[in-house]
């Protein structure tokens, strides 16, 4: 009756303080049995009465005197074992109740949205919730992989229509739970009867409170009488066991080892660590953009973690992370990246995070596929030693110390493909160890140097001998893109390999800021044959294109600065079908083999093209010597012998083209021979200059055009 008890008084059950001397009065004790007593500390209004009653009448089978007053166990569906933890909301006059809990799952009110007389019940039937007794059975939605076994029956009065937020607490709902993960694979479930299929709820929202519980807002269309509880999409990643741990956020910039920068709040921005902890083993980690967290101590162990921001790992070793995700910065100072799967920080389109070497001289043993890749050691004379191969899904950056490709003495071959940009600053080289080992460096982005790269140890060409002290083959091979060369620094190749897709469309173009910078002192004495089409495959030494200059699809676009003295020193230099080679301003000599043999295409428009050997630029096939600009010098410029399906075209629009007859040419030809109808001769501007045409028989005549 909303009598208060005075404090140190006495009360007795059933009787009262009534006697004549004000003491206790045994006369009035209660004859009978009590089966329980709930004591309030303070009044309860209406609604907050109702509830009880309503728990009352399901535990001893009280029916209600006001049917009205029944708020549980209506529905045609209600299974009367659920009446473990009967707890509701509701509202009357008088004021209202707005939070409850039922053993693991909260109910709170929300948008405010209770009216007088409106109810929201539930309670369960007191299945166990652990890792044994987890729910996977056909009766998940699709996509649904696991459930809590537990399930709450959830009733609803309504008037005008009751939102609610749904809780489920791991700490509390379950006998060895810990903490939910990535809270989007979770998915509230439903079923109208206890047994049965359940479905997804709609909800509106849903996020973690206090890093042990996983809520979710449910609006009044979606919040039907029936069964709820707790599934996930993702087991592994989200398990409803809550094995996975908590989820911690780095709070500001600091040491891992120190709690004050760990907060539970995912925002990163809001001090949440009641229990002065840092990251355990089953935990999650999460270092937000802006943020630093520094390790400086070994054998740090979670169950994932994320780094948008900067992960610190200096020379600490040991780690191990289970999952590595994110697109920021790891940096470390020696070979320790950290055991996980790092798909997500590798993987184009996904993390596309980055990995940066610092400190002093040390080597990377083990193979390893990053996105992006910078080296930035304490000075630009430490050495980073490669010695296992290496895939960049990004971009390679070189900005201060030595990126070395192998050690000095080592004769393993190795890889490195970068499928983004290379960029070497001023402060960075490349150099290649001396061990007698042939690398291969394959790139499908542009390739910068303003620095020091040498992928050879000569210091000068020796195109007759293929090098043993240590060769990194530069090959550009995107078939989807352009790609550039530009030699800021001293940059001195051995070979550059061009095979880029199937035809000439995508072009490699190499410049440099002076000759002093753009050196290729590789071998050069491959002669080729009757051979169309060059293949880096083949069987066949004359099928490939091993020379220094090894073209084979695509075009090479040789510009300013750049000068390329010794396509070959032995026979034929084939342009494949499939490929250009184009002097945009550059220099491209060949001038003690046999011919240059466009089978694809011989261009110029700026810079010096020549082939001052006797059977000059020979076209086969569709070959073609375009000229737009520049100059072009040769022995001779003819058709082929091998027969009249050699019928190629000379096409010049601008330039300078010098015929000069040395009297070692094909005796067979005129200087210029385009011999058969088929070919295309059309010249609409620039010079054409033929020497020494002093008669009319092949050897001495100057120009014979049959097309």
């Amino acid at each position: 009756n909303g009598v208060s008890i005075p404090a140190g008084g006495s009360f007795a059950i059933g009787g009262e303080q009534d006697s004549p001397d004000g003491g206790y009065d045994s006369a009035q004790d209660y004859d009978g049995e009590i089966a329980e007593v709930i004591m309030y500390n303070t009044f309860l209004n209406s609604a907050q009465r109702l509830i009880v009653e309503n728990y009352l009448s399901e535990k001893y089978n009280i029916a209600f005197s006001t049917a009205s007053n029944n708020h549980f166990g209506n529905d045609p569906d209600f299974n009367s074992a659920y009446i473990t933890n009967i707890a509701g909301i509701g509202k009357e006059a008088d004021g209202s109740h707005t939070q409850t809990s039922s053993g693991g799952m909260y109910l709170y009110e929300w948008n405010s949205t209770l009216a007088n007389g409106e109810y929201v019940m539930l309670a369960h039937d007191n299945t166990t919730n652990n890792s044994t007794t987890t729910y996977t059975g056909s009766d998940l939605p699709g996509g649904t992989e696991a459930s809590w076994a537990r399930q709450w029956y959830v009733e609803k009065t309504s008037s005008d229509g009751v939102d609610a937020k749904l809780i489920f607490d791991f700490k509390e709902a379950l006998t060895d739970g810990q903490y939910p993960a990535d809270v989007a694979n979770y998915v509230l479930l439903y079923r109208s009867a206890s047994t049965g299929a359940y479905s997804k709820v709609s909800v509106a929202g849903q996020g973690t409170y206090d890093a042990d519980q996983v809520y979710f807002n449910v609006s009044d269309a979606n919040l039907q009488n029936g069964y709820y509880t707790l599934g996930t999409d993702d087991e592994t990643n989200s398990p409803v066991e809550g094995v996975a741990g908590r989820t911690w956020y780095a709070l500001a910039s600091g040491d891992w080892d120190t709690w004050d920068y760990w907060t539970l709040d995912p925002s990163g921005s809001l001090p949440n660590n009641p229990s002065h902890e840092i990251p355990s083993s089953n935990d999650k980690v999460v270092i937000h953009t802006g943020k630093t967290i520094t390790i400086s101590s070994n054998t740090k162990t979670v169950a994932g973690i994320t780094v948008d921001g900067i992960l610190q790992l200096g020379t600490t070793s040991g780690h191990s992370f289970t999952t590595i995700k994110g697109s920021g910065r790891i940096k470390l100072a020696s070979d320790n990246f950290p055991l996980g799967d790092a798909t997500d920080f590798i993987t184009k389109g996904q993390g596309e995070g980055t990995v940066v070497w610092q400190g002093g001289s040390y080597n990377l043993s083990s193979s390893h596929t990053f996105y992006n890749m910078e080296i930035g050691l304490d000075n630009a004379a430490n050495t980073l030693t490669m010695l296992a191969d290496y895939t960049l899904n990004g971009s390679l950056v070189v900005e201060t110390g030595i990126f070395q490709i192998n050690y000095n003495a080592s004769t393993t071959n190795l890889n490195l493909e970068v499928n983004g940009n290379v960029s070497v600053e001023a402060n960075g080289q490349i150099l290649t160890g001396t061990g007698n080992a042939r690398h291969q460096f394959n790139m499908y982005g542009d390739f910068t140097n303003n620095g020091t790269v040498k992928f050879t140890n000569r210091t000068a060409a020796d195109y007759a001998n293929e090098a043993t002290d240590g060769i990194v083959d530069a090959n550009f091979l995107s078939n989807n893109s352009n790609q550039t060369v530009s030699c800021n620094g001293i940059t001195n190749f051995y070979r550059i390999e061009i095979d880029k897709g199937t035809d000439m469309t995508y072009e490699l173009s190499i410049s440099a800021s002076s000759t002093a910078n753009f050196k290729l002192y590789g071998y050069a004495n491959q002669e080729h044959y009757n051979i169309a089409q060059l293949d880096d495959g083949a069987a066949a030494a004359d099928h490939r294109n091993p020379n220094a200059l090894g073209l084979y699809r695509g075009t090479v676009r040789i510009k300013s600065n750049v000068e390329i003295p010794h396509l070959n020193n032995n026979g034929n230099y084939n342009i494949s079908e499939a490929a250009r080679l184009w002097v945009d301003g550059g220099l491209v000599s060949t001038n003690s083999s046999n011919a240059i043999v466009p089978y694809g295409e011989a261009k110029i428009s700026a810079g010096t093209f020549e082939a001052l050997v006797p059977q000059g630029f020979t076209l086969r096939e569709n070959g073609a010597v375009v000229v737009e600009g520049g100059t072009l010098n040769a022995n001779q410029i003819r058709t082929s012998v091998l027969g009249t399906n050699h019928v190629g075209s000379y096409i010049q629009s601008g330039g300078t083209v010098n015929i000069i007859n040395p009297g070692n040419n094909n005796a067979d030809y005129y200087h210029f021979s385009m011999t058969y109808p088929g070919n295309v001769f059309n010249m609409s501007g620039g010079t054409l200059h033929v020497y020494d045409a002093n008669g009319t028989d092949s050897n001495s005549g100057g120009i014979f055009i049959a097309s």
